[in-house]
């Protein structure tokens, strides 16, 4: 099944980085992060993906070490990205994110379509696997 980059508006919030900069996305969220703690536990998530491969998590295909490591930056990346979720507006931050993608050029467009295909495959096969997530 192809992911609808547009979907986004729809997934649980979560970092996501286009150009350099790092935004939080996703239901009810769209903003540029600016915390620096945030910032950490996202680079700490792009290398363990790295590390483990993205091809990997999407056959569902890591052993237990892997699992636990994945996860635990994933939910610290999650956390960050839905704390004080509030202080959006959530129909206006789902209006921004839209135009947001529509702005995007088809590099910037591929490059957060893998970051998502990697989210989902995450929350899928190992943050909530029995959740079908699509």
């Amino acid at each position: 099944m192809a992911t609808k980059l547009e979907d986004i508006v729809k997934k649980h919030a979560f970092m996501y980085e286009i150009s350099d900069n790092v935004y939080c996305i996703g239901n009810g969220v769209f903003r540029k992060c600016r915390d620096s703690l945030a910032y950490t536990y996202f680079e700490r998530y792009k290398e363990c993906i790295s590390r483990v491969g993205s091809e990997r998590i999407e056959k569902s295909n890591l052993n237990t070490d892997e699992i636990e490591d994945v996860i635990y930056n994933f939910r610290k990346v999650r956390n960050y990205s839905e704390f004080d979720q509030n202080k959006d507006n959530p129909i206006q931050a789902k209006e921004d994110a839209l135009k947001f993608i529509d702005s995007l050029s088809a590099k910037e467009a591929i490059e957060l379509e893998k970051q998502l295909n990697d989210f989902i495959n995450i929350f899928k096969n190992y943050y909530h696997p029995k959740y079908p997530y699509n």
